[in-house]
């Protein structure tokens, strides 16, 4: 599946962010567009250079830990929020933008 066509699908089912690894997404004019489109905020999660049983804690401790500094900044606008990687920063308070602009 294409990932406007996944956005397009969230976007239908009232979901309200997508929380991925893919940080090409905003890079890309078409994606960043669909997203808005479909009133999706961007949650990225940054490399995690583990494997195993490894690469899923580190990834879960970075969206459990991040997820409530999201909240705490969350908008009514599709957003893009940059977690930060568990254990390789001094905060995870995410930085964040709106994707329109």
């Amino acid at each position: 599946m294409d990932d406007r066509d996944l956005f397009a699908y969230l976007g239908q089912s009232e979901f309200d962010a997508i929380i991925t690894l893919d940080s090409r997404q905003l890079e890309d004019p078409e994606e960043r567009a669909a997203l808005i489109m479909h009133g999706l905020h961007w949650i990225g999660v940054p490399p995690i250079k583990a494997r195993g049983q490894m690469f899923l804690a580190l990834l879960t401790g970075t969206v459990t830990a991040g997820l409530p500094h999201v909240f705490e900044h969350w908008q009514d606008t599709p957003h893009a929020y940059h977690l930060r990687a568990i254990g390789e920063a001094r905060s995870f308070q995410p930085s964040y933008h709106p994707l329109s602009g």
